[in-house]
């Protein structure tokens, strides 16, 4: 409030006036504005990561905790795959075989990211999530696919003996499993008295590019004799 003082007939005369409202600060607006919008952005681009990581757009999620089940002769069974740190990018995963009545093994597989990958076949299959079939003298022959980023991943195999709860072979490393879209299916079939695998068996070099077209596939020949696991390119 300001205040005017005038002397009119020598008597002293006090005038107070309203000031007039301030001017809005047009630049503090604009600041605010701006940085609303730029949070709004943020927010956006974190939703749309958020959405792109999801199973449904990002195919086979890293999962900590997972399990597989199976089904021998009417004996059901489960595959758990659990990360020891809860945090699967540590590639400290424990796979197990859990029986129906809970007993569990222990498979003495290296510790490392596993996730699930489903089989195309002409075998049956008798696990979902992974590969399962059945061989004589109550063997099981498991296919596990082990992370190897930022490659392809590595076809693992596991022999066990489902009666008796025991691990009898396991080969790891065989080869990589080309799989440009994160979700590729395990093509697998029956030759003679073994398998055959599609397998990444060269990588083409001095392309000029680096995609999945550089991955040269081919059959892999898979048999198990005298329980050990053995394997070589087909002819």
């Amino acid at each position: 409030m300001a205040v005017e003082v005038s002397s009119i007939n020598k008597n002293l005369t006090c005038h107070f006036t309203r000031p007039s409202p301030a001017a809005p600060d047009r630049a503090g607006e604009f600041i605010v504005i701006n940085l609303e919008n730029l949070i709004m952005k943020k927010l956006i681009l974190i939703l749309f990561l958020f959405i792109l990581s999801s199973p449904v757009f990002g195919g086979n999620p890293f999962l900590p905790k997972w399990k597989a089940s199976c089904d021998f002769e009417g004996t059901s069974f489960d595959l758990s795959f659990v990360s020891k740190s809860m945090d699967p990018t540590e590639d400290d995963m424990i796979v197990k075989l859990i029986s129906s009545i809970g007993k569990e093994l222990t498979i003495p597989i290296e510790r490392a990211l596993y996730s699930s990958r489903a089989i195309v076949s002409d075998e049956k299959n008798i696990c979902d999530k992974i590969g399962g079939f059945k061989l004589p003298n109550n063997q099981v022959l498991l296919w596990l696919s082990r992370d190897d980023r930022p490659r392809w991943d590595q076809l693992s195999l596991v022999l066990i003996d489902i009666k008796r709860m025991k691990t009898i072979y396991i080969k790891q490393n065989i080869g990589p499993i080309k799989d440009p879209t994160g979700n590729t299916e395990l093509t697998i079939r029956k030759k003679n008295s073994g398998y055959e695998i599609r397998l990444e068996k060269e990588w083409l070099k001095n392309t000029g590019g680096d995609s999945a077209e550089n991955s040269i596939e081919d059959w892999m020949f898979i048999e198990v004799v005298d329980n050990k696991i053995s394997y070589k390119w087909s002819d």
